[in-house]
């Protein structure tokens, strides 16, 4: 477990919040971050997340890392086992072996096309990852990088594969078609690579309907999702975002593929999200309101489980009042359910 100093080690007495002004590398035992640290605050001068630093942080659930930073340490954040979302920096080139081992609750990675070099299981054990996109221009990916991630691997698996030499047996793991297939999966679904870019654009979704049609937006991944499901999803998601994609392609606004999730149900579970976005989706596809997932959740249900920065000083009724107002004026008489508000009461 790497040391690490700062100039302003915590914020508040509790440890719930760290302010990171920078770390430093050691390869001695010493302190550790809080194991009860909720929120990591990062200042602009760090580039190095240093080895161990969050080792062991069971209460953090999410990390937003600063464009600053273009490393990621050996173990990092292994065993964050609430960890459920983080924002990786648009300049991140290096992720080291166990970096989020054992991360089993977070279930999306977006990576930026900076990153080259993704050391051995630096995603192993997370069981619950199945958004994740790793870009062609990758240069070395390791061994078990995803090894034991169930949700992500359903159509591919790990071989392993004996050793023998003239003194013993050993067990090794062949990465190759797993490696290959997680590079590969998405190279017949462009609209699905665009969704996934941490600097997407709205010409960019222009452009791909334009080149590879409207067809296109309809198709779904190995995980039964559409580009709409991998854009809701994208920590970089904006408004421009939904309103041009919804605009170009208004049928998929209710398409329930992916355990029964509309896109909007996705937006209301992506942590970094803003309610202009999802306003956006709401003033163009009001009718995704009242749709429920195969757990029967709609997605103001979803919402209010959230731990989303703008609803910080919301109440539930405040929340809805805020989303029953977001409704296109049409769509809020004559419903029994009132766009999926009532019936979460």
């Amino acid at each position: 477990m790497g040391t690490f100093e700062t100039t302003s080690l915590l914020a508040n007495t509790g440890h719930s919040r760290l302010h990171i002004d920078r770390l430093h590398l050691s390869w001695s035992y010493g302190e550790e971050a809080p194991d009860d640290t909720t929120e990591i605050v990062f200042h602009s001068s760090v580039d190095t997340i240093t080895r161990a630093a969050f080792h062991g942080c069971l209460s953090l659930v999410q990390v937003k890392i600063p464009d600053t930073v273009k490393m990621i340490e050996e173990h990092a954040f292994d065993g964050c086992t609430s960890l459920i979302s983080i924002l990786l920096s648009r300049n991140l080139w290096y992720i080291g072996n166990d970096a989020f081992f054992d991360c089993g609750l977070l279930d999306s990675v977006f990576l930026p096309p900076t990153v080259t070099y993704i050391d051995d299981s630096a995603f192993r054990g997370c069981v619950s990852l199945r958004f994740l996109y790793v870009p062609e221009s990758i240069d070395m990916l390791g061994d078990g990088v995803f090894l034991e991630c169930d949700g992500l691997l359903t159509t591919v698996k790990y071989e392993y594969v004996e050793l023998y030499s003239h003194w013993s047996c050993s067990e090794t793991i062949n990465n190759d078609e797993v490696n290959q297939w997680v590079i590969q999966r998405y190279a017949n679904l462009p609209f699905h690579q665009a969704c996934f870019s941490t600097s997407v654009t709205p010409q960019e979704i222009e452009v791909c309907i334009q080149e590879h049609g409207i067809e296109q937006a309809t198709e779904v991944d190995d995980q039964q999702m559409t580009a709409l499901h991998i854009l809701c999803a994208n920590p970089h998601v904006t408004c421009d975002l939904i309103r041009t994609y919804l605009q170009l392609v208004p049928s998929t606004v209710i398409i329930q593929k992916y355990a029964g999730k509309t896109g909007l149900h996705i937006l209301c579970t992506n942590p970094f999200v803003t309610s202009d976005a999802i306003r956006a989706y709401l003033e163009l596809g009001p009718e995704a309101a009242d749709e429920q997932d195969s757990d029967g959740m709609t997605p103001f249900q979803h919402l209010c489980r959230s731990d989303l920065n703008f609803l910080e000083e919301r109440n539930f009724s405040s929340l809805m009042i805020w989303w029953y107002h977001c409704m296109p004026p049409q769509t809020k008489t004559g419903k029994k359910r009132k766009c999926g508000v009532t019936e979460s009461i």
